[in-house]
């Protein structure tokens, strides 16, 4: 074993470290996801663009900034007394679904002096609806839409081949339109995220096998859980590509999905 680490992180698809970052990074992925549940349309199958810019500064410190650039897919139309009802509708527009343009700020409490040692942060952020997405049937998701989150990261390299990250938190639509998936008369709801990582280094990192479970829900009515293997390729100092996938674990949510991300390092 060696304290020789390099000085970047091998970030995961969704799970993130706690410990800051030393460079600048900017990220950019394409989402394909199927049979996604929102509150007027279910069985939506499509894909989202996003880029996400995160920025570290006084070592302990990161300024993160998120924007989902375009949603399109197909979806069934399941609003009580519409005369569309049960037909197949488009959806599409520049924005997300649960996920919207945002920014977030992490400070990280525990910076232990060993590479292997324990790192912990916290972490807020505000979210706001800037674009709306529109439908084949002249509706629109998400004309409005704002939240809050918060939450805490730990990390630890349990060895040079073993990385383990966790992350835990909350978010607060305390405005929004149409994707709550439960409950047709509420625009305004909680929902708790949690995931867990596990990477694999190989080959001198450059091939680092990963296994995510994510969970997003209300601990009630809605519990999405699935379990996301990819793989992190890593090109150089300055560049890295994920490829993975996502397998449901329940009825809520997407019943699979499949993800491609480019980072890259300044």
């Amino acid at each position: 074993m060696t304290d020789t680490l390099p000085d970047y992180e091998i970030q995961p698809l969704t799970t993130r470290y706690a410990r800051t970052a030393t460079r600048i990074a900017l990220s950019s992925s394409i989402r394909y996801f199927d049979d996604l549940e929102l509150q007027e349309a279910d069985h939506f199958d499509g894909y989202t663009v996003d880029v996400e810019l995160n920025i570290p500064f006084l070592h302990r410190f990161e300024l993160d900034f998120y924007y989902p650039i375009y949603t399109e897919g197909e979806a069934r139309l399941i609003k009580a007394g519409d005369p569309n009802f049960g037909q197949t509708i488009d959806i599409e527009g520049d924005g997300g679904i649960f996920d919207w343009p945002s920014v977030s700020l992490e400070y990280q409490i525990l910076k232990p002096e060993s590479p292997h040692g324990f790192n912990l942060s916290a972490f807020g952020g505000y979210g706001i609806v800037l674009e709306s997405l529109e439908t084949s049937v002249d509706d629109l998701y998400n004309h409005k839409g704002k939240q809050f989150f918060f939450g805490a990261r730990a990390d630890q390299t349990f060895s040079d081949r073993l990385t383990g990250l966790f992350n835990l938190g909350g978010r607060h639509y305390y405005e929004s339109d149409d994707i709550y998936p439960k409950d047709d008369g509420t625009d305004v709801f909680w929902f708790l995220d949690g995931s867990a990582a596990l990477i694999w280094h190989l080959l001198e990192r450059r091939v680092n096998p990963t296994v995510e479970l994510v969970y997003q829900g209300d601990l009630g009515s809605y519990n999405n859980l699935h379990i996301d293997p990819q793989v992190i390729f890593v090109t150089c100092q300055h560049f890295e590509i994920k490829a993975g996938g996502g397998v449901g674990l329940n009825n809520d949510g997407e019943r699979w999905q499949a993800r491609v991300q480019g980072t890259l390092r300044f």
